[in-house]
């Protein structure tokens, strides 16, 4: 058993090197040492106890903490510095006569500075403990009473934590996969704490004074400006139609026609952002991919300023999820599931109030008691990650591939799948009936119901309001420049053999060149041209080769000062340029056999006839391709845009994407996708 053997011969340390003195490294062996919260060193709501000493400690305090957070002080330089100031404090009350109150009792270590300041780390880290299988989640006391470190879940063979054999011969339990986790509330109320905090979160309401708080019904889609005016502009989230839909007090019951639904239990018929403090929530899920995969959950206000919406200083990060690799769907539910359980709280305002500081005239701060609501809104991450947090299938899933409409993964190749005109949309209250019915299924229920209706169980669907596809949309910046803008370049374009060698010159050189010697605005950086041959790229650099990829493509293809209406010369049959050509080819005619019986009605001939087509590589047709393409990036990611201009970008997209259809090109997903931006 577990707790009768020495298991401290397993392999440590595999992942990371981390020293030691690291003053942020916490060895697994002290994670059990304290309680399942942590006590933080001032009552909740109430300011840090620094606050009530007097300033001129105070001030020792803060000088001692940006020493130790930004300069590099150690433990023992602080120790030092604040044992001079409070000798300088002492001489000076002494001989001016003035007695300052506290000094006897004065902090003098970092540690005691960080609590007393309210920045001690350690005050808002819980830990949760997982099995190493199936993730169940225990609390440090639940660990304690465990008879031994085996899973307690039935059918597991996991492990909680193996044991430690210490000097004195004395056993040590020890947590094999811990989860580091901070409060949600908390770090909302920490946000709140800060100076004149609630007024920024305020700033949006200046544009009407329809958006003062108050009681104010949610609005329809005929009442939002931008549905019968078309020039009407948006500049940021509190513009669309969606910032002012969102409704209170809502519960999620069971009953109506899906199963399950959304009730107003006291008939306010109050928006959301309306409340007094209304705030509007984004989740983010992401993971660091390498040998030893580890994972993050952070969330930011939507209230804030667009300009410090996702400022690190901004952003409440909730958990680390462990690795090294990464969880299912089923392992995600037992780490968000502490978090939805303080969604729903914050939602309903069962949190009553929450303490809020502002700044006097005289520049004193003023602590007040504020109501405080949260809504979830939307989880923001790259497909995988957003896919794996609602439930719903991946998006390399044949029938649901897109989680909006019913377009195939086999479609990529026909221009209808660009088509908005073409799609059958699905129904999020059924995705919703499904993932109930799969809640408590058995495992072959569960499969079938995720083969069948395209969704699994999530967490997430316990919060009221909340719909699986229509607040998971594509993150803008994964699809946009880290899917569209990488794949257009390196798998159209390189890929597709348009930098081919050709007699006058080379046209991938001329790129290259390109990219080497324009002039560039100090805000732009440059663009590597290892983008050109597979390098990832990271999203900023593929927004910048965005911005001028149609005269870099002019540079390297005009002959005469033209774009030559020919073909890309084909590239030898030994090179690596025809090989993937060949594999790119029978990748799209394999897709365009399979969609084509998926339709229906083709003929035998037809499949034969397809097996021999090859993609498009005239210069001029992929110029006009590209050129449509990158209107419609620039467009999107204007600070500001019209529903006219919205429109045109959509239209842009589409003809890019269907002339690219029409051409074999192979196109992934992230380009249906962003047809329903």
């Amino acid at each position: 058993a577990p707790d009768e053997e020495d298991e401290d011969s397993s392999n440590e340390g595999e992942a990371f090197e981390v020293a030691e003195d690291d003053l942020l490294y916490a060895r697994l062996e002290d994670l059990l040492v304290g309680d399942d919260v942590p006590e933080p060193s001032y009552a909740s709501g109430d300011l840090p106890p620094a606050f009530s000493e007097d300033p001129l400690l105070r001030r020792a305090y803060i000088q001692a903490f940006i020493a130790s957070a930004f300069h590099g002080a150690t433990h023992s330089l602080v120790h030092y510095v604040l044992d001079g100031q409070k000798q300088n404090l002492v001489s000076l009350s002494q001989r001016a006569g003035y007695d300052i109150p506290g000094i006897e009792n004065m902090a003098r270590t970092l540690r005691t500075v960080e609590r007393r300041l309210g920045v001690d780390p350690d005050e808002h880290i819980i830990y949760y403990y997982l099995c190493t299988h199936c993730w169940a989640r225990l609390t440090a006391s639940e660990l304690k009473e465990l008879p031994s470190g085996a899973c307690t879940e039935p059918g597991c063979d996991g492990l909680f934590y193996k044991l430690k054999t210490l000097s004195d011969g004395k056993k040590q339990r020890i947590p094999l996969k811990p989860l580091p986790t901070a409060s949600l509330i908390a770090g909302v109320q920490r946000i709140l704490l800060r100076p004149n905090k609630i007024a920024e979160f305020d700033q949006w309401r200046e544009a009407a004074d329809s958006d003062a708080p108050g009681p104010e019904p949610p609005l329809t889609e005929d009442d939002w400006p931008g549905w019968n005016d078309h020039s009407f502009r948006l500049h940021d989230m509190f513009d669309g139609w969606r910032w002012r839909n969102i409704r209170a007090g809502l519960e999620r019951r069971q009953g109506g026609e899906f199963g399950v639904e959304d009730v107003e239990v006291i008939e306010l018929e109050q928006r959301f952002v309306s409340l007094p403090l209304g705030l509007v929530l984004i989740i983010n899920i992401d993971w660091y991919r390498g040998k030893y995969s580890v994972g993050a959950v952070y969330c930011t206000i939507a209230n804030n300023p667009r300009a410090k919406r996702f400022l690190q200083e901004e952003t409440i990060l909730l958990a680390i999820i462990p690795g090294p690799e990464e969880p299912s769907l089923e392992q995600l539910n037992s780490i968000l599931e502490v978090f939805v359980a303080e969604a729903q709280r914050l939602y309903s305002g069962k949190c009553q109030s929450i303490a809020a500081c502002t700044l006097t005239t005289y520049g004193l701060l003023q602590a007040t008691r504020e109501p405080c609501h949260a809504y979830l809104n939307i989880v923001a991450a790259d497909l995988p990650g957003s896919r794996k947090a609602t439930g719903l299938r991946g998006h390399t899933s044949e029938r649901f591939m897109c989680a909006v409409c019913k377009q195939t993964f086999n479609s990529l190749v026909d221009h209808a799948c660009f088509d908005q005109e073409s799609f059958e949309y699905r129904s999020d209250e059924r995705y919703l009936k499904y993932a109930f019915k799969a809640r408590h299924a058995d495992a072959a229920t569960r499969t079938e119901i995720t083969e069948r209706r395209g969704i699994r169980w999530s967490i997430l669907n316990v919060l009221p309001d909340w719909m699986p596809a229509r607040d998971s949309p594509p993150d803008f910046m994964h699809a946009a420049y880290l899917g569209e803008a990488k794949h257009v370049v390196q798998g159209i374009l390189v890929g597709g053999g348009m930098f081919t060698k050709r007699k006058a010159n080379k046209p991938l050189e001329r790129f290259q060149t390109f990219l080497e010697n324009v002039w560039l605005p100090g805000t732009f950086n440059k663009v590597s041209t290892n983008l050109l041959t597979g390098a990832a790229g990271k999203a900023d650099s593929w927004r910048i080769m965005t911005t001028y990829l149609p005269v870099a493509l002019y540079y390297s293809w005009q002959v005469g000062g033209m774009i030559p209406d020919v073909n890309a010369p084909r590239p030898k049959s030994g090179e690596k340029a025809a090989a993937e050509e060949r594999r790119i080819t029978a990748l799209v005619n394999g897709r365009r056999r399979a969609h084509a019986l998926q339709e229906g009605n083709v003929e035998p001939a037809d499949l034969e006839y397809m097996v021999h087509e090859t993609a498009d590589r005239n210069y001029r047709t992929h110029y006009d391709a590209v050129l449509n393409w990158c209107v419609a990036m620039r467009i999107w990611a204007s600070r500001s845009i019209t529903v006219d201009e919205i429109s045109r970008a959509h239209d842009c997209h589409m003809f890019a994407c269907q002339a690219w259809t029409r051409m074999l090109c192979h196109l992934t997903p992230y380009f249906h996708l962003m047809m329903h931006m």
